[in-house]
């Protein structure tokens, strides 16, 4: 399946779905074609899109970014917000993690949404990866697809 579209298509839902926030896509590699499920993809960009809405302010910009070349390439998913706790970076793909503070919430957080992202990437040979943005303005998650 074609990378752009299923990230065109997932923006565009994103900006219905989250009217409170803009979603920035850039595509650098045009015409990338991967082996897999469009709609498990799809379903690693919602996991990763809901954490990105939740931690990030009202009006802020959550960018997409595919660049590399045909046998390296990364996709991006950035947004601003609080930064992630020292050292938590791995930890937070595990199974049962997060980093919320403790709400009035009806439901408990699983934390098992960016465990399943990680699934999903694995299933699509990528590595995925979570940071600090490096000017430390939020954090990024980092999909990385390499040849074999």
């Amino acid at each position: 399946f074609s990378l752009e579209e299923v990230l065109t298509g997932c923006s565009e839902g994103y900006r219905l779905a989250y009217p409170t926030r803009q979603f920035l896509l850039k595509v650098e590699l045009q015409k990338q074609i991967i082996s897999g499920s469009p709609e498990l993809f799809a379903q690693m960009l919602d996991k990763i899109v809901a954490n990105a809405v939740e931690f990030s302010p009202v009006d802020s910009v959550i960018t997409f970014a595919l660049k590399g070349n045909p046998d390296a390439f990364e996709i991006r998913i950035s947004n601003q917000g609080p930064l992630l706790p020292k050292n938590m970076q791995k930890e937070l793909l595990g199974s049962m993690i997060s980093i919320r503070k403790e709400q009035s919430s009806e439901q408990p957080h699983l934390g098992l949404g960016l465990y399943i992202a990680k699934i999903i990437a694995l299933f699509h040979h990528a590595d995925i990866n979570i940071d600090n943005k490096m000017d430390e303005s939020g954090v990024v998650v980092i999909i990385s697809f390499k040849s074999s």
